[in-house]
């Protein structure tokens, strides 16, 4: 069962600046979005924060990697999909990490 924010995930969740520079008014939902030449569709979008926040696309990391050769990241943006699984989410993405790491060392 796959996602639509699984790993590699040709997916993005856009800010609204980047809303209205690609679609206007029109709901971006189910849309696609060309980056570098690299085809995303949108599944969201997120509340005007206001500034450079609202220029931003959200995508998996790994969807980032593959499609737009980032090789390392200086920040991720995590949120548990419940308070009570926080401690869960933590070690899952330790886990990924570190799994990442060890490739990048090997």
């Amino acid at each position: 069962y796959a996602r639509p924010c699984d790993a590699k995930s040709r997916v993005a969740i856009i800010g609204k600046l980047i809303k209205e520079e690609f679609f206007g008014s029109a709901d971006p939902i189910g849309k696609v979005i060309t980056i570098n030449n690299s085809s995303f569709t949108v599944i969201g979008t997120y509340k005007e924060k206001g500034g450079r926040q609202d220029e931003r696309i959200i995508m998996p990391y790994t969807t980032v990697q593959k499609f737009l050769d980032v090789k390392n990241f200086s920040s991720i943006v995590v949120k548990a999909s419940q308070a009570e699984n926080i401690d869960l989410t933590i070690k899952k993405i330790e886990i990924t990490l570190l799994k990442d790491l060890d490739k990048e060392v090997l």
